[in-house]
């Protein structure tokens, strides 16, 4: 089993603009190993090797920019963290991140009363920070906090969506929003046509 060489806090509780039930998530660098994520409760744990963070900072992942620029050390004694954030290069064009995240957003429009409402939310709250931290990075301003990443971009339409993340409801209205938001943010700016059964 590989062995933890480092772990750090990232996410909300990072930024301190968490709520009582955001999660607690915990990055464990690791020796070697596949990347593996586990949850229980509000402890969410992700580990990933340090090869494979320092090629996601060096290829301007999305991921590894919030770790370079917002984790917090918790046990870090060989520096992984200061490495990662001299590893990180940004892309010139996110673009292809943020198709995969429109084509989701579009998969949970078309298919919104199929899918779960809870899983529905929050995978479309994820859709929109994807894109907004995307469209960030593309112009050179490196922000997480859902606050700044609408305000950065005036992207009022996105608040509704970011705040509904932990409902267990869904809400026409806020599907709607969601429809404007990847016409407005995304790149295709029209939903795919679904192809004929």
């Amino acid at each position: 089993m590989p062995s933890v060489i480092g772990i750090a806090l990232f996410g909300s509780r990072a930024r301190a603009d968490h709520g009582p039930a955001s999660d607690i998530d915990l990055l464990m660098w690791t020796s070697e190993g596949p990347a593996e994520h586990f949850k229980h409760g509000l402890l969410s744990l992700s580990f990933y090797s340090r090869e494979d963070l320092l090629e996601r900072a060096a290829s301007g992942d999305l991921f590894a920019s919030h770790l370079a620029h917002e984790a917090i050390a918790v046990w870090d004694p060989r520096g992984l963290l200061e490495e990662l954030k001299g590893a990180f290069r940004p892309q010139v064009s996110y673009e292809d991140a943020i198709v995969k995240a429109e084509d989701l957003g579009y998969f949970l429009l078309l298919n919104s009363l199929l899918v779960e409402p809870s899983l529905l939310n929050k995978r479309a709250a994820w859709v929109v920070r994807t894109i907004l931290i995307a469209r960030m990075l593309e112009h050179s301003k490196l922000t997480f906090a859902p606050a700044s990443l609408i305000q950065g971009l005036q992207a009022q339409e996105a608040e509704p969506l970011l705040a509904a993340k932990d409902d267990d409801e869904i809400d026409e209205e806020r599907l709607a929003l969601l429809e404007r938001f990847l016409k407005r943010f995304g790149v295709r700016g029209n939903a795919p046509v679904p192809a004929p059964a």
